[in-house]
C-alpha cells in the first residue's frame, strides 16, 4: 500500500505527459501544414489577410471548443447562439473556428529574415516569402499543462482583452458579468487555461498576382500555352487580349489563324516557370 502510494502520483504524472507530448507533436505537424497553406495563398493572392485566414482554416482541427471555454470562464453557451438547423452539421467546426481565429497568427518575413511589417516592403515575383504561423496549442491535461505551458492571462489580462467583438457583447448585454468584473477576476476566470505557443515557417517563391503586361520588369514569358500540343509556346502582351468579363486571357483572332486554329485558344498569364 505505501509503495502504490508512492509510485502511483508519480507514473500517473508521467502517463499524462506522454499523451499531452504526444497531442503537442500531432499539433506540430498540422502547424506545419498551416504555414505551408499561409505561404502557399499569400504567393498566389499576395494577401496576408488571406493567407492569414488559409492558416487558421487549417488549425481547425487541433483547436479547442470555445464554447468549452467560454463556459468554465463565463458561462456563456457559444452553441446556444446558433439556430438550431445548422448545429448538427456545422457547430463543431464553428466552435473551433472561434478558437483558431484568435490563437492563430501569421508573421510575413523576407529574404532576410526581417517581417514586413517592420520593412514595410513587399516581396516581387520570383522572390522568397517565409511565413511564420503561430498556434496557441491548449493544454488540457493537468499539472503537466502549468509546468510547460503558459496561462492564458497574457492574451486575456487586464486591458488586453481582444477582440474588440468581446466589448460589443458586453455593450449587447450577452456577457452574464460585466468586463470590468472579468478584469478585476483575470485569475478566477483564466487561471486554469494553459498554452504552448508551437511555431512553423514555410518558405515559397511569389507568384505573378496580376497582369505581368502591366508590370514594371515584365517577364521573358509573359503569355503561353501551359498544356496541349503547343504547351510552351509564348506570347507577347500584343498578341493576347483579355476576355470580355475578366475571365482571363485568349490569343487575338489573327494569331489564332495563324498558328491553324478555327477559335481562340486560353492561354495563362502565369508562366514564369516556362
Amino acid at each position: 500500500m505505501l509503495e502504490f502510494i508512492i509510485s502511483f502520483p508519480i507514473v500517473l504524472f508521467l502517463v499524462l505527459a506522454i499523451m499531452q507530448l504526444a497531442l503537442m507533436w500531432n499539433a506540430k505537424h498540422v502547424v506545419n501544414y498551416a504555414a505551408f497553406c499561409a505561404a502557399r495563398s499569400y504567393i498566389v493572392y499576395g494577401d496576408e489577410s488571406k493567407a492569414a485566414q488559409a492558416a487558421r482554416i487549417a488549425t481547425i482541427p487541433i483547436s479547442a471548443k470555445a464554447s468549452g471555454i467560454l463556459s468554465s470562464v463565463s458561462g456563456i453557451n457559444l452553441a446556444g447562439f446558433l439556430p438550431s438547423g445548422i448545429i448538427s452539421s456545422v457547430a463543431y467546426a464553428a466552435d473551433k473556428s472561434v478558437y483558431s481565429f484568435l490563437a492563430t497568427s501569421i508573421t510575413l518575413l523576407d529574404g532576410s529574415g526581417n517581417a514586413l511589417s517592420d520593412t514595410g516592403g513587399s516581396p516581387g515575383v520570383g522572390e522568397d516569402i517565409t511565413v511564420e504561423v503561430t498556434h496557441k496549442f491548449r493544454l488540457i491535461f493537468p499539472v503537466v499543462n502549468k509546468l510547460i505551458g503558459r496561462n492564458f492571462r497574457e492574451t486575456f489580462g487586464p486591458g488586453n482583452l481582444t477582440p474588440s467583438w468581446f466589448q460589443s457583447l458586453d455593450n449587447m448585454g450577452w456577457l452574464p458579468v460585466d468586463i470590468p468584473d472579468i478584469e478585476s477576476n483575470i485569475d478566477n476566470f483564466f487561471g486554469d487555461l494553459y498554452f504552448f505557443p508551437i511555431t512553423a515557417r514555410c518558405t515559397l517563391t511569389m507568384e505573378e498576382t496580376g497582369d505581368s503586361s502591366s508590370s514594371s520588369s515584365s517577364p521573358s514569358c509573359p503569355y503561353c500555352f501551359r498544356t496541349g500540343p503547343n504547351a510552351g509556346m509564348c506570347f507577347t502582351a500584343d498578341q493576347v487580349e483579355q476576355v470580355p468579363g475578366g475571365w482571363g486571357y485568349r490569343l487575338k483572332s489573327g494569331v489564332a489563324s495563324s498558328l491553324g486554329y478555327t477559335g481562340r485558344p486560353f492561354v495563362s498569364s502565369n508562366c514564369q516557370g516556362l
